[in-house]
């Protein structure tokens, strides 16, 4: 399965581009298997200051809004 692997740094309030746009999965045939990873790189809890959504849309489908992004597990202690 292809990768589209992409790093998106954001300031407070703003949205970023669809990093989906001009490659071959913007628009998808009926039936494809789709699996979508995000993670934000510190605590996504709202007290330290960030507080990362994620909107999926496909098709003008959507499948999710506002799904809290979790943050990037690094397996350190």
């Amino acid at each position: 399965m292809p990768v589209i692997a992409n790093n998106v740094s954001l300031t407070a309030g703003s949205s970023s581009v669809n990093i989906f746009d001009n490659t071959n999965y913007q628009f998808v045939n009926e039936g494809t298997e789709l699996r979508v990873s995000a993670a934000v790189v510190g605590a996504n809890d709202g007290i330290q200051g960030a507080n990362v959504n994620y909107r999926f849309t496909i098709n003008n489908t959507e499948f999710a809004d506002d799904a809290i992004v979790p943050a990037l597990v690094t397996g350190e202690p």
